[in-house]
């Protein structure tokens, strides 16, 4: 998370999600070849994924209490939100219904929870696995997105 606590850069990100969001809601699941539903739904896996290591992260952090866990946990938050609303975007064109995304998400928290035991004090493993690639699908969202829609 070390990578977005410079400051200024979850504003612009937030302007660039927002414009990127209107562009993406003007398409349908009837616009979309099935090559493209394919990425789509590959990558809203991703996203999903990320959404809930995120919740898992900013709900663990906010137990800590210290003041930099407090901060972490604030932007982990802004990550998540910002995170599902590209993914229930996504979702949509691609066709998915509420209940078929709010399964998704479901799965990914309960695997994630499983594999820390259900225990905050193994974050660490959720750590090692997951920070890095979401990170880099929080930067890289809007570019995945118009590649699958190409």
């Amino acid at each position: 998370m070390k990578a977005f606590r410079q400051k200024g850069i979850v504003q612009g990100y937030v302007v660039s999600l927002v414009l990127f969001a209107w562009m993406i809601t003007t398409l349908s699941a009837a616009e979309i070849n099935e090559d493209q539903r394919k990425a789509l739904n590959n990558l809203q896996h991703e996203i999903a994924n990320c959404v809930m290591f995120y919740t898992i992260s900013a709900a663990g952090l906010l137990k800590n209490g210290s003041p930099e866990a407090l901060k972490s946990s604030k932007s982990a938050s802004i990550y998540k939100d910002q995170m599902f609303e590209t993914a229930v975007a996504v979702g949509s064109i691609i066709g998915m219904n509420e209940k078929a995304m709010t399964a998704r998400f479901q799965m990914a928290f309960n695997q994630m929870m499983d594999e820390m035991d259900n225990n905050f004090v193994n974050y660490s493993i959720l750590l090692q696995q997951h920070a890095k690639p979401c990170a880099e699908l929080y930067v890289s969202m809007e570019s995945r997105i118009s590649e699958a829609i190409q």
